[in-house]
């Protein structure tokens, strides 16, 4: 795990890359292509919200509840907007994703609150150069003006998600992340772009209670099945 400093660099570092990418790439729509902006009113109006607590069924962890709440179904025109960050290096829209997300997370808002991104496998944020959910999570904290953690970590590599079924899922992550002394009395808010079983989520979250949280909220830009 990267110490405060080492965490504060890399986020001045990211924060110039998100500048630059704003500059060279101007903001196009994730569904139709059209400029001006992340996207566009015509393919706005096709979003598949969600009710803003609606997703993943609650997981009860010794007395407290672990719970997903997500903004949209993921289909398109989100779904290709996420393809567009997580696998054409377009991590500027994290800032619509973070902009979407914060109704989600207002209501949740305590002077305990600390947000925490999902940790991305480490050969795919080599690869990809960034983590799309600790992008997404940073824009939200500084728009809410609520702390950003990087206590949780995983302590194996896992294959994709994308590539199981659900049971597959659950054994996949089984044990794969522990969280450090850094959430012990904090309410916590787990960030990610996609949910679907909430495999993930639900492993984070009781790593997280192990070390100590209050409370845990998954919240997450979409939800639904690839």
């Amino acid at each position: 795990m990267l110490g405060d400093s080492a965490s504060r660099l890399v986020d001045i570092s990211r924060s110039g890359l998100g500048f630059l990418a704003r500059t060279v790439f101007p903001a196009t729509c994730g569904g139709c292509g059209s400029s001006g902006s992340w996207l566009c009113q015509r393919c706005q109006a096709k979003l598949a919200s969600l009710d803003l607590t609606e997703g993943v069924p609650a997981l009860e962890q010794s007395a407290e509840v672990f719970a997903v709440r997500a903004r949209y179904r993921y289909a398109d025109p989100v779904r290709q907007s996420i393809h567009l960050m997580k696998y054409r290096g377009q991590f500027a829209r994290a800032i619509w994703f973070a902009e979407q997300v914060i109704p989600l997370i207002q209501t949740l808002i305590d002077d305990r609150t600390l947000m925490e991104p999902v940790p991305l496998a480490t050969d795919r944020e080599r690869s990809r150069g960034f983590n799309q959910s600790r992008e997404i999570a940073r824009h939200a904290s500084e728009l809410l003006g609520v702390q950003l953690g990087a206590n949780i970590s995983r302590i194996r590599e896992t294959r994709p998600q994308v590539e199981l079924n659900g049971l597959e899922r659950v054994e996949n992550v089984r044990g794969a992340f522990v969280a450090g002394p850094g959430v012990a009395g904090k309410t916590v808010i787990l960030v990610d772009d996609v949910v679907t079983t909430g495999s993930t989520m639900r492993e984070c979250a009781s790593a997280c209670y192990e070390a100590g949280a209050l409370s845990v909220t998954g919240v997450a830009v979409a939800a639904g099945v690839n």
